[in-house]
C-alpha cells in the first residue's frame, strides 16, 4: 500500500517525495516508530471545515449562496444558466456553479449536460 501511495503521489506530480527507512523518519520526526514512510516535504495537513467556511464566506461577501445537502443527479448548461437538478426533485438555478464533491467529482462532472449535449470526462469549470 505504501509503495502505491509513493507511486501514485509520483504519477500525479506531487513535488519532493521520498520514500524514506527508520534513520531518515527519525532525522525528520525523532519522535516517530516506524519502518518506511512517505516524506512529503510541500504538502500539509488541513482543516478542511475552516478552509471550507472560509470559501463560504468569501463566496456568500461576493453575492453568492452555498446550497449543502443537495444530492445533485444532473447539470445542465445553458446559454441562459446552469440549472442542477437533486435526487430528490428539488431545482436550483445559478449563472456559475462551484461543486465540491470530494471522491465523487468524477460523477458530478459526468452529470453535466452541455448545449450540445457532450459530456466532459473532467470536473467541469463553469
Amino acid at each position: 500500500l505504501l509503495h502505491s501511495l509513493f507511486e501514485r503521489g509520483n504519477t500525479n506530480g506531487v513535488p519532493g517525495l521520498e520514500l524514506v527507512g527508520r534513520d531518515r523518519m527519525r532525522e525528520i520526526e525523532p519522535l516517530v516508530e516506524g519502518l518506511e514512510a512517505i516524506w512529503s516535504p510541500n504538502t500539509g495537513i488541513v482543516d478542511f471545515q475552516a478552509v471550507a467556511r472560509s470559501y463560504a464566506a468569501d463566496v456568500e461577501a461576493m453575492g453568492g449562496g452555498i446550497t449543502t445537502g443537495f444530492e445533485a443527479v444532473r447539470c445542465d448548461v445553458a446559454e441562459e444558466g446552469i440549472t442542477l437538478h437533486a435526487a430528490d426533485g428539488r431545482q436550483l438555478q445559478c449563472r456559475k456553479l462551484i461543486t465540491c464533491a470530494g471522491l465523487q467529482a468524477d460523477r458530478v462532472a459526468n452529470q453535466t449536460v452541455t448545449p450540445d449535449g457532450a459530456r466532459p470526462s473532467k470536473q467541469p469549470q463553469i
